[in-house]
């Protein structure tokens, strides 16, 4: 790590991606050591450079059962080929495939959750916190849930529709948070370690339908994630 000025005795943790079968055998693995480029993900100012340079917390299979990947501390999302671990694009970063089009912040970041949707867009939790680019300084810190649609031949990610809490492109949510793509369009969204609401689901209008504030004594609690689920029901 001394081409960074750092120690050559320097620690750095690697994000990994296993599978397991039901013996607990390993069938499938990839590490970002092999895929990412550290100079990529130093150029964010993520406090964990390089101990957890990636800093991989969310991974989902797409319809084809290829790896849709968020890795935080570089501000990317990547899809990864199952079974053979080549990354097939970048997006976000400084190292992206697509030029993010139609989004007047121009970039996400410090993201949460990542989905490869049925029609090809991806979908995020975008937290705003070590950006890349002049967002955070032009904008200020603000979360959203956020999706794009890509154009693979013209390399370009299209900015759907977002939404920020009651739209005011002002509460932030430093770490954590979530959002879950429902069968109806909407979007259940977890706000972390932010805001004064736990969970909002809104319609593809971007209204609120429904609103949750978890709280212990008096103050909200901090959810990392929120999922909707059928209920289970005794036959």
């Amino acid at each position: 790590m001394t081409a960074f000025g750092l120690s050559a005795q320097e620690t750095v943790g690697d994000s990994v991606i296993q599978e397991l079968d039901a013996d607990g055998n390993i069938v499938f693995q990839w590490s970002s050591w092999d895929h990412i480029d550290l100079q990529d993900c130093e150029q964010t100012d993520y406090p964990r450079f390089p101990s957890d340079y990636g800093h991989i917390n969310a991974i989902s299979l797409t319809e084809d059962g290829d790896i849709i990947g968020s890795f935080r501390g570089c501000a990317q999302v990547l899809k990864i080929d199952r079974p053979t671990g080549s990354v097939e694009w970048f997006l976000g970063g400084s190292k992206s495939d697509y030029l993010i089009v139609g989004d007047p912040f121009n970039e996400f970041c410090g993201q949460h959750t990542a989905w490869g949707l049925d029609n090809g867009n991806i979908l995020l939790f975008d937290n705003g916190n070590f950006c890349l680019g002049d967002r955070e300084s032009s904008f200020g810190q603000f979360s959203r849930a956020v999706e794009y649609s890509l154009d693979i031949t013209a390399g370009q990610a299209s900015l759907v529709r977002d939404y920020s809490l009651d739209g005011t492109y002002l509460e932030f949510t430093r770490s954590q948070g979530s959002v879950q793509p429902l069968s109806n369009g909407n979007w259940l969204i977890g706000w972390g370690s932010g805001p004064g609401t736990s969970v909002t689901e809104v319609n593809q209008a971007g209204e609120k339908v429904f609103e949750l504030r978890l709280s212990v004594a008096g103050d909200v609690s901090v959810s990392y994630r929120a999922f909707r689920f059928p209920f289970p029901t005794a036959d």
